[in-house]
């Protein structure tokens, strides 16, 4: 069971695709979605093994490359290398590793993630370029889980049920520059726009917990109906056609036409770091040099804040080559 948890913030700065493979609909690949919602999400094993691939790209030392196993799990199948600072050179230790976890490769990791949730999905508006769309759906469900995780409960009391929308309407705060008289239109939708308050302050709280920008949000941020926001996040993600051109022919190569999702640029999405104290006792030995205990959560936290100073972006999902799937990461947020 794991012992404390913070919030994580995804931001996407390229178009993001995290596929769940082909598909019998339009578009041949589609993104993951939740079953029951259809909303977009990422599933938290493609979050951790990518965020485990930077850890092992950027270890330093014979320890980093077993905390890696220690606090994600034994991976056998692991490169097992570590460039050495002093002198550049690519050092193998896949033979020490495997002996000394040798009957401690089957615990687990002393860190776990949440899927990533929808919480702010960008839509083309008539003003101001494009506005941050969010709804009261995903905002009571995101407070609800800060709570159950034990985070910031007085938050999730004072906006919890309380914004609320009507069709036709879209809340927006007092100094929203989305506005076009008393309307405001995005996409083929015109709101009739609603200044509250109360928009202002969540603009705060979620500046504050997941490290965005407080102004850009007050300009940009809309709260619109459950329903509406579904329709924008199933509708209005970006499906590019992909092709590939035989060189002899000058015409599409074979089968080599199709059609793939992605979550736009602006979408933000969160989840949960979850620590635990580190099941396996392995430490890097030298010179027969008395192994320590297993990490205290404190030691995996303080570690994985260290090393994640390190990261300022990811790449997740596919399409890596062409510049797809790089997001801003906001780590440990909401303590």
């Amino acid at each position: 069971m794991f012992k404390k948890a913070e919030l994580m913030t995804i931001k996407a700065l390229t178009p993001v695709h995290v596929g769940c493979g082909s598909d019998l609909g339009l578009v041949d690949l589609p993104i993951q979605r939740e079953k029951h919602t259809g909303y977009p999400k990422i599933e938290s094993s493609g979050i951790k093994g990518c965020i485990r691939e930077v850890f092992e790209e950027i270890a330093k030392s014979k320890q980093d490359i077993y905390n890696v196993h220690n606090i994600f799990g034994y991976d056998s199948s692991s490169e097992n290398c570590y460039v050495d600072p002093d002198s550049n050179e690519i050092i193998n230790i896949k033979e020490d590793l495997d002996k000394d976890f040798k009957g401690n490769d089957k615990y687990a990791g002393a860190i776990g993630f949440t899927d990533a949730r929808i919480i702010i999905f960008p839509v083309i508006s008539a003003k101001d370029v494009f506005a941050y769309v969010t709804c009261p759906d995903v905002l009571n469900r995101f407070f609800d889980e800060l709570n159950s995780l034990g985070m910031e409960k007085e938050i999730g009391k004072k906006f919890k049920n309380n914004i609320n929308v009507y069709e036709g309407k879209a809340i927006c705060s007092t100094k929203c520059k989305l506005k076009i008289d008393s309307k405001i239109v995005i996409e083929e939708y015109t709101y009739d726009a609603d200044e509250n308050a109360i928009i202002d302050e969540l603009c705060k709280v979620l500046s504050s917990q997941m490290g965005l920008d407080e102004e850009r949000l007050l300009n940009k941020l809309i709260v619109v109906d459950d329903s509406h926001f579904k329709d924008y996040v199933t509708m209005n993600t970006e499906v590019i056609t992909r092709t590939k051109i035989d060189d002899k022919t000058g015409t599409v190569s074979g089968n080599a036409l199709f059609t793939e999702e992605f979550l736009p640029a602006e979408t933000v999405m969160y989840s949960f770091i979850l620590y635990s104290p580190a099941f396996s006792a392995v430490q890097a030995t030298k010179n027969g040099e008395k192994m320590k205990g297993p990490m205290r959560v404190e030691e995996v936290i303080e570690y994985f804040k260290e090393k994640t100073e390190e990261i300022p972006v990811l790449q997740i999902g596919g399409d890596a080559t062409v510049g797809k799937g790089i997001v801003k990461v906001n780590w440990g947020c909401g303590k």
